[in-house]
């Protein structure tokens, strides 16, 4: 007679490859490089500028929170993240001053306050993007056109709302898609 093993079946997770936090924040912001780059080639140095300072506003809103805290957590990678992410969602042109606060106030308000990494009650990015456009929303339905099509008399695309450049006008500057759409002339 021939014994048989039975199977058993434990708890998830069933995949038991060490991953830490630091690991998954790095690897998410490596995995956004490519779009960064691409943002930089289409409206250069600003939006380098832009990027940067998003950056230094979260990493400094994390030092601040980890010193009142005790608790140095400025290698997780959440806070460059953080930056990496509300930075690249930030208009080109944009004054640098506005995504670094909306990053401090991202890292240090919606993150720290609420006990840190896991224990915040939205994602922290989101919070920084949404401050901003509620403090600065002109500044923040600005819409610029990449330097590939600023010389361009229209634009044609795969949409059935096309717009034309030449009669948008000095229109272009300072206003959003939504303008340049409903835009006479």
């Amino acid at each position: 007679m021939r014994r048989t093993k039975a199977l058993s079946m434990g708890d998830a997770p069933f995949s038991f490859y060490k991953r830490t936090s630091a690991s998954l924040m790095w690897g998410t912001a490596a995995a956004l490089l490519p779009a960064l780059g691409w943002g930089i080639y289409c409206f250069g140095n600003s939006a380098v500028l832009s990027v940067a300072a998003s950056i230094i506003g979260a990493l400094a809103g994390e030092t601040i929170v980890s010193g009142i805290r005790r608790r140095f957590t400025l290698w997780d990678g959440s806070a460059f993240l953080t930056g990496l992410l509300v930075g690249m969602a930030m208009p080109a042109g944009i004054s640098p001053l506005i995504p670094a606060i909306a990053s401090l106030f991202a890292v240090s308000v919606i993150k720290g306050a609420f006990g840190g990494l896991g224990s915040n009650w939205m994602n922290p990015a989101l919070g920084g993007i949404a401050f901003a456009i509620i403090n600065w929303p002109s500044e923040m339905s600005a819409w610029t056109v990449p330097r590939q099509l600023a010389g361009l008399a229209s634009i044609s695309g795969a949409t059935p709302l096309g717009f034309d450049l030449a009669h948008a006008g000095s229109a272009l500057a300072g206003s959003n898609p939504i303008d340049l759409l409903t835009a006479e002339g």
